[in-house]
């Protein structure tokens, strides 16, 4: 018997261990035909499917001699003898892997880089490594009680482990749950290194036998470790393995698909796959890469991603995408290739799309560059979707921006060009703001700000323009109290408001409050037009100050009436009423009254006054250059 699992072990795989472990079990182990009739139809499939390394034992077997490299063995030739097999432990004439040589007709024939032996369990699927087991995963389940549903009783739950093929024991069983009418809401720790999925298995109500529950294997599940049990003891699986079946390699090939893997016992060293070749061109059209793909490519990271480079100065970047048009023919050049996606060495990003064709998106826009954020409905603090941020001490010899929003050249523009729009289109209890910022013409500079509501109790609009001939500062406030806007110049001295006509300054309220209209044309400087009722203009003073109203350039000043001039003030100082060449002092033309005092007295020398002093009595005074007031009684009849 003890030949025979010899014979077994010598036919490495995971085969030949399972087919040891079940005649280990046999209540006979000694009955070689017993063990015969059982296994012999997998013994002889598992010996065709290892010949050739069974072979390449045998061959071992006979080694003449080992030498230490090619040069040596060709020097050592004549001692070796006819189809006599040698070692050489570094080939120079092949990459200095170790190689095995047969004397055949006087010469050495290869016969296999020993660097490439694999354990072939399966056509087709080969190994490196060592092929250890994982053992059964080192903590258990966890478990609370869930929502209403069919479980009542006792229930335990384990879990297991698995590397594609094999699957281990259990895990430390969880501490029991009772529940009545209830689903169970089960936690089952992550994978460990170099395991592929896990199988949670469950006791039935009051039982000890763990029968298969959930598969965590592949895709979205291998990271999923929640469940909520609510399976019928009836429609449990399997019974969960006693041994482990696991067989760990480094590198695998199954079916195509390769692993490589580190197994749990190694620690949390470096990662289990290291690239150290290809220079990785500048371009996407051609040159050595470490990895080349020629499919779609779909990682799966279990905690994130963390990407290091090392950049060298200020020429390199971390991230370069680009985009290459391919022929699709063998034989020809590589395209030429576009760049689309940068993330630059200090950490700029540039994103260059070569066309804007994505239709699908709520609002019907296509995007080159897409952010969507979603508030919190409980915020604690403030919530920004995006920020930009500048820091630093910038240069004052050159122009510092925090952002720059513009039509580069060869844009032709649109029925409606927006070089910057912002919009508020959510349902709002407070202020709405919209920016449109909007470059049109020649100007050096052409800034548009508008505000638009349609049921909000706010809306401002501010449209400003620079001609670029000097600099200047602006600034808008609206809901200040009892206030509909407010124009300021800050902490300036410039100008508060500038009225222009084209660029001509016809229009002023300067710094101070003064305010200067110019007039560039043959109308009035200021036209005040009131269509109800009231007065149409009121000019007043504060104590101690002057109202003037008047002209200059030698010119008179016209007050009118219904249209028509009813006075003239002459440039000399003569005032005409319905006269507009007035020849005294005051020329009236037409009739007039006025209404003389109670009791009037002169005031200065020449002064000459009316009192009426009775129905019947109207008595002139006049003040002579002696000072002295003198008066006539007229009688009314």
């Amino acid at each position: 018997m003890t030949d025979v699992k010899l014979a077994l072990r010598g036919l490495r795989g995971e085969s030949a261990a399972d087919i040891i472990r079940r005649v280990d079990s046999l209540p006979n182990a000694t009955d070689i035909e017993a063990i015969d009739a059982r296994f012999g139809d997998e013994i002889d499939a598992l010996a065709a499917g290892v010949r050739d390394d069974v072979e390449t034992a045998a061959a071992l077997a006979g080694v003449a001699t080992i030498f230490a490299t090619k040069a040596a063995a060709d020097a050592g030739l004549s001692g070796i003898a006819a189809n006599a097999y040698v070692v050489v432990m570094e080939d120079e004439g092949r990459s200095d892997h170790k190689t095995l040589y047969q004397k055949v007709g006087g010469v050495y024939v290869f016969v296999a880089d020993l660097n490439t032996i694999t354990d072939l369990v399966a056509p087709g699927s080969p190994r490196i490594g060592d092929g250890r087991a994982i053992g059964a995963p080192p903590a258990g389940p966890t478990l609370a009680e869930g929502a209403a549903g069919a479980l009542t009783g006792t229930y335990r739950y384990a879990y297991t482990e698995t590397e594609g093929t094999g699957e281990t024991p259990l895990s430390p069983v969880s501490s029991p749950i009772t529940v009545t009418a209830k689903k169970i809401n089960v936690s089952v720790p992550s994978n460990r290194r170099g395991t592929s999925g896990r199988h949670l298995y469950r006791t039935a109500a009051g039982g000890s036998v763990y029968k298969f529950l959930k598969a965590f294997d592949g895709g979205d599940d291998y990271y999923r470790s929640e469940f909520i049990d609510n399976i019928a003891d009836g429609a449990l699986g399997a019974t969960a393995p006693t041994s482990d079946s696991t067989y760990l390699s480094s590198f695998e090939v199954t079916e195509s698909v390769k692993f490589f893997r580190t197994h749990p016992d190694q620690g949390d060293g470096t990662g289990d796959l290291t690239i150290l070749t290809g220079n990785g061109a500048a371009g996407g059209g051609g040159g050595a890469y470490s990895i080349d793909f020629y499919g779609p490519c779909l990682g799966r990271t279990r905690v994130g991603t963390v990407y290091q480079s090392r950049v060298t100065g200020d020429a390199g970047s971390h991230f370069i995408g680009y985009h290459v048009t391919d022929t699709g023919l063998l034989g020809v050049d590589a395209a030429a290739s576009t760049l689309v996606f940068k993330v630059g060495a200090k950490g700029n990003l540039s994103v260059s799309p070569l066309q804007l064709s994505d239709p699908s998106l709520a609002d019907g826009a296509s995007l080159a560059l897409s952010l969507v954020a979603t508030m919190p409905s409980a915020p604690t603090v403030a919530s920004i979707a995006a920020q930009l941020n500048a820091t630093g001490a910038g240069a004052a010899s050159f122009t510092q921006t925090a952002q720059s929003v513009a039509f580069g050249a060869g844009y032709t523009g649109s029925s409606a060009t927006y070089a910057q729009r912002l919009t508020n289109s959510s349902a709002h209890t407070g202020i709405s703001f919209g920016l449109d910022a909007r470059a049109t013409g020649a100007a050096a500079l052409t800034i548009g700000v508008a505000g638009f509501t349609t049921a909000g109790t706010k809306t401002m609009g501010l449209f400003g323009s620079g001609d670029g001939t000097e600099p200047s500062t602006a600034m808008f406030r609206s809901g200040i109290p009892a206030m509909a806007g407010a124009f300021t110049n800050g902490s300036g001295v410039g100008d508060i408001i500038v009225g222009l006509d084209g660029t001509t300054p016809v229009f002023y309220v300067e710094n101070g409050g003064d305010t200067t209209i110019k007039n560039v044309g043959t109308n009035g400087k200021l036209t005040v037009t009131n269509s109800g009722g009231g007065g149409i203009l009121e000019l007043s003073a504060n104590s101690g100050n002057d109202v003037k109203l008047g002209s200059t350039n030698n010119v008179p000043t016209l007050l009118r009436a219904n249209g028509a001039t009813v006075i003239t003030l002459a440039t000399g100082g003569s005032v005409g009423i319905n006269e507009s060449v007035p020849d005294y002092k005051l020329d009236v033309n037409g009739t007039f009254g006025f209404t003389p005092g109670a009791s009037v007295t002169p005031v200065d020398n020449g002064d000459v006054v009316f009192e009426l002093t009775s129905n019947t009595s109207l008595t002139v005074k006049a003040k002579g250059s002696d000072g002295t007031v003198r008066s006539v009684v007229l009688t009314l009849a």
